[in-house]
């Protein structure tokens, strides 16, 4: 993921553990950041990098290092995916919640920390977690009788909808 002009941010997984390190542009001076940690990315700015250690909480970092600042609590420790806003003021999460069967939610809240603002249940195969460039919905692959295809969730509420019409292929 690219942080800012400055860095380059990526995870690696090495003995067993997921790191999160980050590299100037061109994959020089790679400097391991976070030592276990899943799903980073950073703020359009490149001030922040957020990620969840263990599930349950989600915290940002500086690129440059230094404490991790906790953000929020997640209702579930399962957590399939983060991504920053395109303006950098929040952060979307995707998550499973309930046993034994669990249903996938979208959520939103504040890049600065706070309480989950935005809650979507999108089907439960749907994979990956984007921001509309707008910034205004969530966007999710979802494959459905052999094709893959980008739906979108818009924050004001209301159905989803696909913004791609494939008949078949797979993203």
């Amino acid at each position: 993921t690219r942080c800012g002009d400055r860095y380059i941010v990526f995870d690696r997984f090495r003995n067993g553990t997921l790191e999160i390190w980050r590299s100037d542009p061109d994959g020089s001076n790679a400097v391991k950041l976070l030592p276990h940690a899943n799903a980073a990315d950073c703020s359009p700015d490149g001030k922040w990098i957020y990620f969840w250690p263990d599930g349950e909480t989600v915290y940002r970092v500086s690129p440059d290092g230094g404490a991790p600042a906790e953000i929020l609590k997640l209702p579930s420790n399962d957590v399939g995916g983060l991504a920053v806003s395109p303006d950098g003021t929040q952060i979307a999460i995707g998550y499973q919640e309930g046993r034994p069967i669990p249903k996938f939610k979208l959520a939103v809240a504040p890049s600065a920390g706070g309480n989950l603002q935005f809650v979507a249940t999108p089907p439960l195969n749907a994979r990956g977690l984007f921001w509309a460039p707008s910034g205004k919905a969530l966007q999710y692959i979802l494959t459905q009788n052999g094709a893959s295809n980008i739906w979108e969730q818009p924050l004001s509420g209301g159905p989803p909808h696909a913004i791609t019409n494939f008949t078949s292929g797979l993203i």
